[in-house]
């Protein structure tokens, strides 16, 4: 009998321990499988991010060229205002 207990204990202890090991290697497993859903997010929004900058490059450079297009019609404006102007003056001599 003493044998039969000594056999059980062992055999439960080693059950306990199996399960122990069960467990914490689902506890890996989930750990692992959020971790790579915390990197696969991060990885989203720095693509995001990346986008969005991009996006606001090209808004500014469409911008300046605009700003340029700009000064460039208010040079010729002012030009051909000087020019009405001078005409006017002559007329009026």
């Amino acid at each position: 009998m003493i044998v039969y207990t000594s056999l059980k204990k062992r055999i439960i202890r080693k059950l306990s321990e199996s399960d122990l090991l069960t467990e914490k290697s689902e506890l890996i497993d989930l750990t692992m499988s959020e971790q790579l859903k915390a990197i696969e997010e991060v990885v989203k929004s720095i693509e995001n991010t990346t986008v969005l900058v991009m996006e606001n490059a090209e808004s500014a450079v469409s911008l300046r060229k605009g700003s340029l297009e700009l000064v460039k019609i208010e040079g010729s404006l002012s030009s051909e205002f000087s020019l009405k102007e001078e005409m006017k003056d002559s007329y009026s001599l």
